[in-house]
């Protein structure tokens, strides 16, 4: 995939064998291809309609263009309501990488071992997407996810050996619900966008008209940014939603209490009465440490009047707080 070029020698040392390249290229890439045609503006209404914001926006066009030329190595994600759009930019992006350059993946993909729709492809779809610790394989699935972003992985078929195969296949997810996806603060290769809840009708016919593929292209690279950085992950309002969605309900409320913002610590002990789910010392201690509000710690455990209490981080504390000076001989 990706090149242009229809055979091409390989073999190891010693041996030459020609290779096959069964890659059939957009015909808008193709040399000496020229077709001006400009999008439905129904279509650019609903790109328009479709975001929360214009970061997300930006960052979806860049994403969905440069996945033409390389291998993108955040997954793009669309987690919103039914009937917004999503499967119809979903078909959209198939209908521009051409239909025998995509694939979309059955979700039961994430939980079995076999992953062969990943070779011989640009574009792969996760629709339905579920990876939270609900089901109890949600690490597991994530992992996955996570490995298919480099470009050689074991390929598994059934009743076949495992063979480390290239790929380069650019992948979305996406699903109704913020509960199906599990993110942690420090997750890389994934870029939740922002979405809005407004509901489309009758647009699907566009983008099988014999003409969108070129002008998609064509709007697509009048409206790309050029200093896009392919590698690097969009984390957005979205993103860190879902990392707090993701979190227990005993981290929820921790959190809660810290950016309420009206104590400098806050004791185990009351928690306790507080939290019934409260886990043990050393987790409280590993979600201090792991957990990042826009890159800044919680707070940190420390002894407190014969306690163990978080202490809050001073960025989350009212005014009042961080100007109070106890009498020196309270200190």
């Amino acid at each position: 995939p990706r090149s242009f070029i229809p055979f091409r020698g390989g073999g190891d040392t010693g041996r030459e064998e020609v290779i096959f390249n069964r890659f059939n290229p957009p015909a808008f890439l193709m040399e000496g291809y020229d077709d001006t045609s400009k999008l439905d503006p129904l279509f650019i209404r609903f790109i328009d309609t479709f975001f929360g914001n214009e970061e997300s926006r930006q960052y979806t066009i860049d994403w969905i263009y440069h996945s033409l030329f390389k291998k993108m190595e955040p997954y793009l994600m669309f987690v919103g309501i039914g009937g917004t759009g999503k499967n119809l930019l979903m078909e959209a992006c198939r209908e521009l990488h051409g239909r025998t350059n995509f694939e979309k993946a059955a979700p039961s993909c994430l939980f079995k071992e076999f992953n062969s729709h990943l070779p011989n492809c640009t574009m792969v779809i996760y629709d339905e997407v579920d990876f939270s610790q609900k089901s109890g394989r949600g690490s597991s699935a994530k992992n996955r996810l996570k490995e298919w972003r480099n470009d050689r992985v074991p390929i598994e078929r059934k009743g076949q050996n495992a063979k480390t195969t290239d790929i380069y296949c650019s992948g979305i997810l996406a699903t109704n619900n913020d509960s199906d996806v599990h993110l942690e603060v420090t997750d890389r290769k994934f870029s939740p966008v922002e979405l809005t809840e407004v509901r489309i009708t009758q647009l699907w016919k566009c983008i099988y008209d014999e003409s969108f593929q070129a002008s998609f292209f064509n709007w697509l690279e009048e409206n790309k940014q050029s200093d896009f950085d392919a590698h690097k992950e969009y984390k957005g309002e979205k993103f860190y939603k879902l990392v707090v969605t993701s979190l227990p309900v005993w981290a929820r409320e921790i959190r809660s209490r810290v950016l309420e913002g009206n104590n400098s610590y806050l004791a185990l002990s009351n928690l306790k009465d507080e939290i019934p789910t409260l886990p043990n010392i050393d987790r409280i201690q590993e979600f201090l440490l792991s957990y990042l509000e826009v890159d800044t710690v919680l707070g940190e455990l420390v002894p407190y009047e014969g306690r163990h209490a978080i202490k809050i981080n001073s960025s989350y504390l009212k005014q009042e707080l961080k100007d109070f000076k106890p009498k020196k001989d309270l200190e």
